[in-house]
């Protein structure tokens, strides 16, 4: 559990989520459709299943014992996709412009760092929200790729932008230094039977 306090002096706690208190919060999303572009009338379901799943994290943000936030990273289940995480990540909309989405990120990468085998974060974000896609950037993600018709709401498709960052600055030197070491000992190779 981490406490912070917001620029409006309201304290926010971060911790993990459990059932009721995330299965109230779906509730509050549901009913104020407003409060961002996250909307599923069958999310109860989803968290019910997530907090059941052990390749997932799921850290809620309170105010005054009221969920106001929170952030989920869902991990491949295949083994070759099993080092990367899809992040979801939603505020209700009167806490909004506060902060919290920046702590619940910073908090999602430093629990990502911290498993040690966590080398990759997605997020998906709708193309035309340039506000939130110049969020995630300014939090080192990079866009990585276009996706059509990705989110619907109130009768519309909208395209997402996927975007990505590399958690663990080690494993990208690992994959450098052992595919140079590939490609080294084949030039190797290559040259010896020359």
């Amino acid at each position: 559990m981490n406490s912070y306090f917001l620029e409006n002096g309201d304290e926010l706690v971060i911790r993990m989520g459990v059932h009721d208190e995330t299965i109230n919060f779906s509730h509050y999303l549901t009913v104020h459709k407003n409060r961002n572009d996250f909307y599923q009338t069958d999310f109860n379901s989803i968290i019910t299943k997530e907090l059941d799943n052990k390749n997932k994290l799921f850290l809620i943000a309170k105010i005054d014992g009221k969920i106001v936030g929170y952030v989920r990273l869902l991990l491949g289940m295949n083994p070759m996709v099993i080092h990367v995480g899809e992040a979801f990540l939603a505020v209700a909309k009167d806490y909004q412009n506060l902060g919290i989405n920046k702590l619940l990120i910073k908090q999602l990468i430093s629990w990502a760092k911290e498993t040690g085998f966590i080398r990759k974060i997605n997020i998906k974000v709708r193309v035309d929200d340039k506000e939130k896609v110049g969020f995630y950037k300014k939090m080192g993600f990079k866009p990585e790729g276009l996706l059509k018709h990705e989110f619907y709401s109130e009768d519309t498709f909208y395209d997402a932008v996927i975007m990505g960052r590399c958690i663990n600055p080690l494993s990208e030197l690992y994959f450098r230094k052992n595919s140079t070491k590939h490609i080294s000992s084949y030039v190797n190779k290559k040259t010896m039977a020359d």
